[in-house]
């Protein structure tokens, strides 16, 4: 049994302490212009509601850092999309940018780092179908369209499926609303980058702050 199907079959082994899920932060907090809102931690688990997970698959080439995430609303929550206009789209763009046409809320994204699934053809988009349809299934979500699929890494390389399906009961399993699981999540997504990049700001309004 190789290392990732025995970390993908044990949900116990997720620990968000890991080295694998650590990567500094970029400075955004600094960059936030003044204003009625203020910078507060959490990231995308600040929000009531919000929980995220991550783990490492085994989909990036090299390396030790996570390479999966999902991200997960108790409710169905307002979604938006701003998508590229490039004809040479991702199975993932493509599925995605039609899901959030079909209805303005969503429940749950699943992001892999490692392969960008673009350039992938007919095969790239069964599985980003598959990956949501896995999702939902986990999840118990009768609308497929409840499900947004991110992808991101080599271009022309299709994802590892069977290390990712492996890898989305367990992130369903240890979905947790904490900073550090925020954290976890931030890092998964991230390719070459050198920081991860989150930020979250509490906004007043007329019938409260959110």
């Amino acid at each position: 049994m190789s290392p990732a199907r025995a970390a993908a079959d044990d949900a116990s082994s997720v620990d968000y302490g890991d080295e694998i899920f650590f990567l500094k932060d970029a400075p955004l907090k600094d960059l936030i212009p003044a204003g009625p809102w203020s910078v507060i931690d959490g990231g995308v688990c600040a929000p009531a509601g919000f929980k995220a997970a991550a783990f490492k698959a085994g989909l990036r080439a090299s390396g030790t850092r996570a390479d999966c995430a999902l991200i997960v609303a108790d409710e169905p929550a307002v979604s938006a999309g701003c998508f590229t206009q490039n004809v040479v789209a991702a199975a993932p763009v493509l599925y995605s940018k039609k899901a959030v046409a079909g209805k303005n809320t969503a429940r749950a994204v699943l992001v892999n780092a490692g392969q960008a699934n673009a350039a992938t053809g007919a095969l790239g988009m069964e599985d980003t179908l598959e990956s949501a349809q896995k999702v939902a299934s986990v999840l118990g979500l009768d609308d497929l369209n409840d499900v947004l699929i991110e992808s991101t890494g080599v271009i022309g390389k299709r994802i590892k499926m069977p290390e990712l399906m492996r890898a989305v009961p367990l992130l369903a399993a240890n979905l947790s609303s904490s900073a550090d699981a925020a954290a976890a999540a931030a890092t998964a997504i991230c390719t070459t980058d050198l920081a991860r990049k989150s930020v979250a700001v509490s906004v007043p309004l007329p019938d409260g702050r959110v």
